[in-house]
């Protein structure tokens, strides 16, 4: 039952009857969906900048190459051309990485690609950064022959590993850097008719070309996890040659030895390493549209989000057009004062009542019906057509100090 507010408990009013608020059209920022997958797209990269591992090698564990050619000999002094190249001080990464299945609200990663690819290469890819080192290492090419005076009888070129903290560094830069899978050093004689090569293949013990991934979920969202293992991230490599010249040994005229010293050297230092994963995507693209519904000059529009689609409008339209139908002919609005006091519905039932511990307040959602005085008494402030009180819901309660204590209630036509 509606509320009776006789005009003696409204203090004060703000009604027009004039109803300018009409509806006749509707119109709904929605999201329009096109489908937009991608394939081999970068679904991970990030930059590692710690837990980089400098791998302690025996030396029988590090990489090195030497060739050697005795080019003449000269009552008795020999001369050799040697190449020699040799590997050490890696730095390995190894990282658990964790890669969202569902980044965001339009898109969806379907798979991952890993191992290896139809290049031969590995599909995960990453580069590195950081300090770029030369100098000289006190490494060096020996040359040890054994001759009769007139020609050599037997002779050997060994490379001689540097030793303590032999590394003398001349220039350091910082830099991007790629590490190859291999590298090799070349020597030739002045006229060309000596060509030594020196190749190593750098030691790579990375698990890229068969990492698997796992589905995890975390805190309710599903990632693919990946464990990368010994990623090869640094090293430093030392190689060079050119011509030895072997002289006799002491007291020993059948003898020879000679040695190149001071090989270069470049170090590669890992301050940070990129990490790249691709996969293949199922997305959508979201762009705006706005839908209209109902013909007029009088238009409400409704913001839109990301959930409100063009797929799922024609649902919406129902309750779209229900506002419509609801405010097609407007309604009327009233903002009143009235005191806390007792207020009775039509049937004579006190719903508000000050003297019990009830209902002492109107509340957002009754309904209710205000009263003007007039010299016939006590009129509704509004009829409907066929002449009965216009009944107002409670859309908006305030308590104000103005007056006393008083409630203001902003209503508006059922």
């Amino acid at each position: 039952m509606a509320i009776i507010i006789p005009s003696k408990n409204i203090y004060s009013i703000n009604f027009d009857p004039v109803i300018d608020n009409q509806i006749d059209k509707v119109e709904v920022e929605t999201a329009d969906v096109t489908p937009n997958n991608h394939y081999s797209e970068t679904v991970y990269n990030e930059d590692v900048y710690s837990g980089f591992t400098l791998n302690s090698q025996s030396d029988q564990d590090k990489q090195s190459k030497l060739y050697n050619s005795v080019v003449t000999v000269n009552n008795p002094v020999v001369y050799a051309y040697a190449a020699a190249i040799y590997a050490d001080g890696q730095y390995y990464l190894s990282k658990n990485i964790k890669i969202p299945i569902q980044p965001d609200n339009t898109h969806l990663i379907t798979s991952l690609l890993l191992g290896i690819n139809k290049e031969g290469e590995k599909n995960i890819r990453y580069s590195c950064k950081g300090k770029i080192n030369k100098g000289t290492t006190n490494a060096s090419l020996l040359l040890v022959a054994s001759t009769n005076g007139v020609a050599v009888q037997s002779w050997s070129t060994t490379l001689i590993p540097p030793i303590n903290n032999g590394y003398y560094k001349s220039e350091e830069t910082t830099g991007n850097f790629t590490i190859a899978d291999k590298d090799s050093v070349t020597i030739t004689n002045d006229d060309g008719t000596i060509s030594l090569t020196a190749e190593i293949n750098i030691p790579t013990i990375d698990n890229l070309a068969n990492v698997e991934a796992s589905e995890v979920t975390i805190d309710g969202k599903k990632y693919f996890s990946l464990d990368l293992q010994n990623i090869l991230c640094g090293i430093r490599i030392t190689k060079g040659g050119g011509r030895i010249t072997a002289l006799p040994m002491a007291q020993n005229k059948t003898a020879l030895s000679g040695k190149i010293s001071g090989l270069p050297y470049i170090e590669y230092i890992p301050e940070v390493v990129t990490i790249t994963v691709y996969g293949n995507t199922l997305g959508i693209d979201l762009k705006d549209k706005t839908v209209t519904i109902g013909n007029g000059n009088k238009v409400f529009s409704f913001d839109g989000n990301e959930l409100i689609q063009t797929t799922n409008t024609p649902t919406q339209e129902s309750k779209y057009q229900g506002v419509i139908n609801k405010w097609k002919n407007g309604k009327q609005t009233a903002v009143i004062t009235c005191p806390i006091a007792d207020f009775y519905d039509t049937n004579g039932n006190k719903v508000i009542d000050t003297s019990i511990s009830g209902k002492m307040l109107f509340d957002i959602g009754d309904i209710v019906i205000p009263y003007n005085y007039t010299n016939q008494g006590d009129k509704p402030v509004a009829y409907n057509k066929d002449f009965t009180p216009k009944q107002f819901k409670v859309v908006g309660t305030q308590i104000s100090m103005k007056q006393g204590v008083t409630q203001e209630l902003t209503l508006q036509e059922v």
